[in-house]
């Protein structure tokens, strides 16, 4: 295979601008979008406190901690236990954090009396230090006919009762309401079996990219944070659905392409035993390279810039041999129209020389 120094040159262009932004996606990451996996989530807090203090910031940086139980996670319940402790802590140590734990969803296959007895267990285990409000996510009706999921959702929004002035003072959610958001059609909700639709566990664990969105702005809308300082968005216990860091990244890039004030940083942690940090990673940088780094003005263009008269490229035309003779299909002259006579002219003269004899039939 012959390879011309002008594509050489555009395979290095490329290869170049991957590499570069690569680095940038990489950089942007460890900055502000990370996925951490720990031995214990007893060690979040401290992963934390290094992460905010890498931002350059001081003070009592805005926190907001999601521990998302939508569908609880039986397989592990000690990781739950080790959020809690870890959001107590955290909320004591920062008068502008807040923990937001959605609460188990009833649904098809659910026991109700197993639902009820996993709230409990959460309302019990933060009431010993922290100021809880019980608070209700609703939902926009889907107007499907096939949609029987709840259009409510229990949560808990809960501060250190330690502070007298904390930052989330002003978060109208603290009212007892969150929402209407706009929750994902059924058939837009991630299956682990690609074949079927998902089942009503599946369910009960997504409301959609747009919903989760929607749920961290509504929480930060008038709370009334300082201009410029970081804002931090914590996932205590991964999803595999990536719900939560789909919807941070929305934010950030939103912030990245206009003059947003708000600086999102994301973290979400996992344990060693329930998933590899590498893979949300990888998806992550994927996503944030076509959406981000594709787009911004430090990529420069996506193709090699051309100096100079570009190479001609030959003007390859079908045609076919018929009885002896070279003519062309009627569809590419009914293609050419006007444009073609040249070419017939051509084909003409040389069907009428010795040429013609060499791709004659024997």
């Amino acid at each position: 295979m012959r390879c011309y120094p002008q594509g050489l040159m555009d395979i290095k262009f490329l290869q170049t601008r991957y590499d570069k932004g690569k680095a940038a996606v990489e950089k942007l990451m460890t900055a502000k979008h990370r996925f951490v996996s720990l031995n214990c989530l007893a060690d979040l807090q401290a992963d934390l406190l290094t992460f905010q203090s890498e931002s350059n910031s001081s003070g009592a940086l805005p926190t907001l901690l999601v521990l998302d139980l939508s569908l609880w996670p039986s397989s592990r319940p000690i990781a739950v236990d080790e959020c809690l402790d870890a959001a107590k802590a955290l909320c004591h140590a920062n008068s502008s954090c807040a923990l937001l734990v959605l609460l188990p969803n009833v649904h098809a296959s659910a026991d109700k009396l197993q639902v009820l007895k996993h709230k409990r267990t959460v309302e019990d285990e933060l009431f010993g230090g922290l100021d809880v409000t019980d608070v209700s996510l609703s939902f926009c009706d889907s107007a499907h006919s096939g949609d029987k999921r709840k259009l409510v959702q229990p949560c808990i929004l809960a501060v250190s009762s330690i502070h007298r002035n904390h930052g989330w003072a002003k978060c109208k959610s603290l009212l007892g309401l969150l929402g209407p958001v706009t929750r994902a059609r059924v058939s837009e909700l991630i299956s682990d079996d690609h074949e079927k639709p998902a089942n009503p566990p599946q369910r009960a664990a997504q409301r959609g990219v747009q919903a989760t969105k929607q749920i961290i702005e509504m929480l930060v809308d008038g709370v009334g944070f300082a201009e410029g300082v970081p804002m931090f968005v914590v996932e205590m216990l991964h999803s595999k659905y990536m719900e939560w860091p789909k919807a941070a990244w929305e934010l950030q890039n939103k912030q990245l392409s206009s003059a947003a004030t708000t600086s999102w940083h994301f973290v979400s942690y996992m344990t060693d035993d329930d998933a590899d940090s590498s893979v949300g990673h990888k998806f992550m940088a994927s996503k944030i390279n076509s959406e981000w780094w594709d787009k911004c003005s430090e990529a420069g263009p996506a193709t090699r810039p051309q100096s100079g008269s570009p190479e001609k490229v030959p003007d390859l035309t079908l045609a076919v041999i018929a009885n002896g003779k070279v003519k062309l299909p009627d569809a590419v002259i009914e293609s050419i129209g006007s444009n073609g006579a040249d070419l017939q002219k051509t084909i003409q003269e040389f069907n009428e020389s010795a040429l013609i004899s060499f791709l004659a039939p024997e």
